[in-house]
Parts: structure tokens; sequence; C-alpha cells
């Protein structure tokens, strides 16, 4: 006698013609907030090119009196490679000089040009940021991907990076940022359908951009090599990616001196707590403005990244490969503070809150903000009838807040100080008659006869807004 199996009671699933109508009406409800965060996104982005435009003045400054000799060269065709490569300060500039030159000859060198340059290539860096929250943050909630993507936007388009938004110099940032998110994304994000090889190819070329845009662009290939273990069809390229790393450093090096007016290296090593200060308030500028609180907040945020980190290897690996290139992009931040911290403690501490940095500690605080949600979101806990939600998510919001509010405070007072500045230089240049004027050393460093050499060749040629 043969035995049948049991039949399983099953509840009934809805047809597909009322899973399709499900689906309609959730699309209909969620339209409107889409189009709530479109707006709640592109408002920072369109703020911060207004106050560019309203603050920004054609005039250069500093590092960009020491451009002014590539821009005779170029006009008088004699140009070259080694020119283009050259070291400046510990950077090697290849690719920022190449846009530089460009916009100068179309515009005259309008120095404006170049800042809004800069706002096109942070928008650059929020539309990648958002296809990396994208891939993280969708699959438990639309809802949540949105809030996290308008808290992104308001912090990529600070007003506390003013010295990068007010100083067309600084593209530099923006670009090498931009090349190693696209290097990042490029490799956590390639299709599987499509040859895993021109995936890596791209993400070496745009690694090589980061590399020589800045020098901490260099740091982009020691941090995606987390990218490379927990995916298998990415291993056996990981060999390549090192090889094009070594290359890339090795052409960086040659001819490679220490700037002298740079402080000594050893510094790490005869001050580890100067420089581990130095690190945190690097790290946590973006949150609460250049202040001595920035150590504590830097704190708090390394503390909170490495244990959000530790957790998914841990406890939710399969979550940690989707999130980890947020890991790789918190520890290329990290490295960048460091090295920055090698190059620069000797200053001192202070230094470390300068303006300029924010640019890249800004990527750390948005990688630790979503390796958290992930973390919340990955044991449902985002939803508000779980005790973690209860408790978390209402204190995360206040500290962001309080942090951003403090940050724009801050950085609209530093833009509307260096409109100021920049319009005394440009008043300097318009009425300096000689080298001996004191004038000329707020817009040159050391001032003097070299500055009045350049300042006459930019009135013969009518460039950088000299009349």
């Amino acid at each position: 006698m043969t035995r049948r199996a049991p039949v399983r009671s099953r509840r009934p699933g809805p047809s597909p013609a009322l899973r399709s109508a499900g689906e309609e009406r959730w699309v209909a409800r969620s339209r409107p907030l889409a189009v709530l965060a479109v707006v709640a996104c592109a408002a920072p982005l369109a703020w911060i090119a207004g106050l560019v435009l309203k603050l920004g003045v054609n005039v250069p400054f500093w590092d960009e009196w020491a451009f002014i000799p590539e821009l005779q060269k170029s006009a008088a065709g004699k140009l070259g490679l080694a020119d283009l490569w050259a070291q400046h300060n510990e950077h090697r500039l290849f690719f920022p000089r190449l846009i530089l030159l460009f916009l100068a000859h179309f515009t005259r060198w309008d120095l404006r040009s170049e800042m809004m340059v800069s706002v096109v290539l942070a928008a650059g860096i929020f539309v990648l940021v958002v296809a990396l929250l994208h891939g993280t943050l969708s699959v438990y909630s639309r809802g949540l991907f949105l809030m996290i993507s308008v808290a992104a936007a308001w912090f990529v388009f600070s007003p506390i990076q003013y010295q990068n938004w007010l100083w067309g110099w600084q593209v530099q940032w923006f670009l090498s940022n931009l090349a190693a998110l696209g290097a990042i994304l490029l490799l956590s994000s390639w299709p599987q359908t499509w040859p895993t090889w021109v995936g890596v190819a791209c993400a070496i070329g745009t690694a090589v951009v980061a590399s020589y845009s800045l020098a901490s662009g260099l740091l982009v290939w020691a941090a995606c090599l987390v990218v490379f273990l927990p995916r298998k069809r990415l291993r056996p390229y990981l060999p390549v990616w090192v090889v094009a790393g070594g290359i890339t450093l090795g052409a960086y090096l040659v001819g490679y001196k220490k700037p002298p007016q740079t402080p000594s290296l050893s510094t790490v090593l005869h001050h580890p707590l100067e420089f581990t200060a130095y690190v945190m308030r690097y790290l946590g500028a973006p949150l609460f403005g250049n202040n001595g609180f920035s150590a504590i907040a830097g704190g708090a945020i390394v503390g909170v990244f490495l244990a959000t980190a530790v957790f998914l290897a841990r406890r939710r690996p399969e979550v940690f490969s989707r999130a980890v290139p947020w890991v790789a992009l918190g520890i290329f931040a990290t490295l960048s503070a460091a090295l920055t911290g090698i190059g620069r403690a000797g200053f001192g501490v202070g230094q470390s809150e300068a303006s300029r940095y924010t640019t890249t500690s800004t990527l750390f605080l948005l990688s630790t903000l979503a390796l958290l949600v992930v973390a919340l979101a990955s044991r449902g806990s985002y939803r508000w009838d779980r005790v973690p939600a209860a408790i978390a998510v209402p204190a995360l919001s206040v500290v962001l807040v309080a942090g951003l509010t403090a940050g724009y405070k801050e950085g609209l007072g530093g833009m509307r100080g260096t409109n100021g500045q920049m319009e005394a230089n440009r008043l300097c240049l318009q009425r300096v008659q000689g080298p001996s004027d004191p004038c000329l050393n707020g817009v040159y460093p050391g001032g003097g006869q070299p500055a009045w050499n350049l300042l006459q060749y930019l009135r013969k040629a009518r460039l950088g807004g000299v009349p």
C-alpha cells in the first residue's frame, strides 16, 4: 500500500493581476516622494552654484601665480609634456593642468570658469554617491534610499569647502575624488553580463586620473583592494590591479623631490599623539565645522565606521559584500587624512582643519553613514516598530542636522571672508604701480619683483581679470 505524500496547505497568493495593480499603486504613491527628493537634492546644488557665481572673484591667488609661466609657454607654443608632468608641491597635476589650460584658452583665464567646473565635478561626485547608495540601500527601502540621498546632497554641496569653491586652482580636489569614486564604483558595480576585464581596465584608467590629479589620489589603488576580496570574478585580476598601481606610483616618483617648504616627515614618529589628533580633526571637520570639537567628531565617526564594518564582515558577510564599496571609500578618505598628516602635521594640529580638506573628509562621513544605515536596514531595524530604530534614527538625525547646520554657518562665513580677501587682491592688482608695493605679498608668495613681472604679463595679455 503506497502512502501519498502529505499535501501542504498554502495560503493562496494574489493573482498576477492583483500584484500588478499593487505595484502600480506603490509606484503612484512613491512618485511624489521621488520628485520631492530630487528637488531637495537639487536645492543645495543650485544654492552653492549661485554662491560661487555671486562671491567668486576673477583674480589669481597664491598657487595660481605659479601657473602663469605655463600660460606664457602655451601662448608661445612651447608648452611640453614635461611642463604638464612637473611636480607642484607633492602633486603631479597632469590632468588638472589640462583642464585649466583648456579653460584659460577659451575664457582668457577667467578663474570663475574654473570655480564652476569644480561645481560640475562636485555634481558628478554626488551622482556617483547616489549610484552607490542605490546599489546598497534600495534593496531594503526606496524611501530610505531617497532620504539618505538627500542628506548626501546637502553634505556634498556644503559651503564648508569654501576654499575649494572660491579658488579655481582647487579643481584638482574634485577631479581626484571623482575619479577615485569612479574606480570604486566600476569595480564594485560592473554588470555581471559584461566582460570583467573591461570594467577593471576602466577602473585602472580612472585610478590613473585620480593619481595624477592629487597626491592622495594614489591611495585609491590600496583602498580598492578590499573590493576584490568578496568578488570571485574580480580576484583573477588582482595581480593586474597591483601591477598597474605599482607602475603608476613608480612613474609618479621618477624625479620626485620633497618640497623644501614642507615640514619634516618624521613628525608622525616623534609626535604620534599630535598626528592622531591631526587625522581625527581632518576627518571630523565636515560635521560641525573647523573647530576644536572636530577631533571629537572625527573620533566618533571613525569608531562608528570601524564598528559597523567589522559587524557586517563578521555577522552579515553577504551584506558586507554589497556594502564593500563604502568600506573602500572610507579607507580612501582615511588614508588621505593620514597621508596629509604625515606631510603637514609639522605645521601644527590646527592646520588639519583647512577648508580644502573637507572635500575628502566628507566622503568619509558619507561612507560611515551609509554603512550604519545598511547595518540597521539589513536587520529590519529601520522600521519604526523596532527599538533600535526608535533610538538610533532620531539620535542620528539630530546629530546630522546639528552638524550640518554648524558646518553651513561656518562655511558661509568662510565664503564671505574669502570673497573679501579676493576683492582686496583685485583692487591691489588694479592700483599697484611697482614691485615694492606690500599688497603684492597677499596675492603672491613673497611678492616683490617676481610678482610684478608676472603681473606685467597678465596686464599685457589681459588675462585673469587684470585690466
